[in-house]
Formats: C-alpha cells, structure tokens, sequence
C-alpha cells in the first residue's frame, strides 16, 4: 500500500505544470548519478521530497541570492528527480510493499 503511495506521488509529480517541448538537460543541472540499484523506493521519495530544503540551504552557505527564476530551476531539477526515480521505480520487479 505504502510502495503504492509514493509511486503514486512520484507520478503525480511528473503532471504538474507540463511543458510544452522537451528540452536538452543542462551540464550541472540537477543530480548526475545515477540510480543505484537497491536503493530502496522510499528513500528515493524521501530525497526528492526534501530536494528543494537541501538546495537552498546550499544556496544559502554559498551566498547565492534568492530569485523567483532561481525557485523555479531548484522546482523543475525536482521534478526532473522526481521523474528519474519514478522511472526507476516502475522499472524494478522486485518492489515489496515496505
């Protein structure tokens, strides 16, 4: 039920504000790694969910000034995330229900 939920969540996250065209990823956007096998879901989901607080608590300790465009780029590497892991997720076959 729980493994339900956060797959639920993670996909939900992929609809919000859709965009019109695909566009190129960016070098230094967002996370590089990959996902590692094993990790378990709910871990991912946890990652993704605290990704904005972690982003700009390093943009704090490095000075960069908040923006409204600085917001929206921290919210579309989310969502980027979001759509990686939930990709990830869909793939694997041996989910459990923890």
């Amino acid at each position: 039920m729980r493994i339900i939920f956060v797959i639920t969540l993670l996909a939900l996250a992929l609809t919000a504000d859709a965009q019109s065209g695909r566009v190129a990823p960016q070098p230094g956007a967002g996370p590089a790694e990959a996902v590692k096998p094993g990790v378990p879901v709910k871990t991912l989901f946890e990652e993704v969910n605290g990704y904005n607080k972690a982003k700009f608590t390093e943009y704090e300790a490095k000075k960069i000034p908040y923006s409204e465009k600085l917001r929206l780029q921290t919210e579309r590497e989310q969502k980027q995330l979001a759509a990686k892991y939930a990709a990830a997720a869909g793939a694997r076959s041996d989910l459990t229900t923890d």
